[in-house]
């Protein structure tokens, strides 16, 4: 019986192993494909600040105002967690369940729309998914055009804003990452706020050899500062898992400090990467080997090359899958001595015939 040859290929974490999986292990796996795959999001590489400033230009490309808007908020919602008088006014902006009792919970409840307004970049897909949670098709401008209509409503304008005017623009924008089909009757911050992934596996993974740093410049993004503190990542995974981070397993492990000198032997991979996913800051998105392809997705979110084809897919990514499994094909007729390559361009051919008729 013929060997057959081994493709490996995932989104996200799953692209993250099957590009390392490639790396080390080439005489077993004859090919990766490694969509939105953060390799190199790691403390030796990248900018912490990275993911917060992507995240930020996505919303600045549909509309700078609600950016602005969002960035007014968040100033707000911090400067009024010190006094208490202050704490009923922001239940009630934001709906909590539960009306906050001290600064923490306010600052808390600013963390998570960070993490909320954040996620909600990486899928920005061109149609309505439920990935995350069930939102519309293109969230990030759905969201914002929500965000004017309630500042409007309110007595705007939507720039410049009034006191109330980043407040009101940030509860509506977590509103549709958190309630789009509007079935939950007030935010629970004590609650999960993803329903379509459980966030506790990768906390795991987090506080062992996963650990990527997060960090916001105020002066690049429109979000809070905060700064990347391992001695404060350390008291929270010893305490909830008894673990210690592991900063720098990854790097040490399959290499990514120096991607060019590091990579310099790999092949049969592809790297791809989207233009509204924050995570390509940790992605290879540049020649790293002569024998490695790195795709650059404009108006692509998360891993949406490996989604289900959609008739809403813009053309970057029918044209990203196309040069993809043109890829693969290569890598088996490499392995195998066959014609998988020929047959998979005839196809393309054919339907892009089909298209233009």
């Amino acid at each position: 019986m013929q060997d057959r040859a081994v493709i490996v290929g995932g989104g996200s974490y799953g692209g993250m192993l099957a590009a390392w999986l490639r790396l080390k292990y080439p005489q077993w796996f004859q090919g990766a494909l490694a969509a939105s795959a953060p390799i190199l999001f790691f403390d030796g590489y990248v900018n912490p600040d990275s993911y917060d400033r992507i995240a930020t230009a996505v919303y600045e490309g549909y509309d700078p105002s609600c950016s602005a808007a969002i960035k007014d908020g968040f100033v707000v919602l911090n400067s009024m967690a010190e006094d208490s008088s202050n704490y009923q006014h922001i239940a009630d902006i934001f709906q909590l369940c539960k009306v906050p009792e001290t600064a923490d919970d306010v600052y808390n409840l600013s963390d998570i729309l960070d993490g909320n307004i954040g996620s909600m970049v990486m899928v920005n897909y061109p149609y309505a998914s439920d990935f995350l949670n069930p939102l519309p098709a293109w969230p990030v401008a759905h969201a914002c055009g929500v965000a004017e209509q309630k500042i409007e409503e309110h007595g705007g304008p939507y720039g410049p804003h009034s006191f109330e005017n980043g407040l009101i623009a940030l509860q509506a924008v977590n509103d549709v990452f958190i309630n789009y089909e509007g079935t939950s009757e007030c935010f629970d911050i004590n609650g999960s706020q993803m329903e379509g992934i459980s966030q506790d596996g990768w906390n795991v993974l987090y506080c062992n050899e996963m650990p990527m740093p997060f960090a916001s410049d105020p002066e690049n993004s429109m979000f809070p500062a905060y700064d990347w503190d391992k001695a404060e990542n350390n008291e929270y995974c010893i305490g909830a898992y008894g673990e210690t981070p592991q900063y720098n397993w990854a790097l040490d492990f399959f290499g990514g400090r120096f991607p060019h000198r590091d990579f310099i032997k790999a092949s049969n991979i592809v790297f791809s990467n989207g233009q509204f996913d924050p995570w390509q800051a940790g992605g290879v998105t540049f020649d790293v080997s002569k024998d490695t392809t790195p795709i650059y997705i404009e108006e692509g979110a998360h891993h949406l090359d490996l989604r289900g084809p959609n008739p809403a897919d813009p053309p970057s990514i029918v044209l990203a899958r196309k040069h993809e499994t043109e890829h693969v094909a290569k890598w088996i007729d490499q392995y195998q001595g066959t014609n998988h390559f020929e047959r998979v361009t005839a196809k393309h051919a054919a339907l892009e015939a089909e298209l233009t008729q």
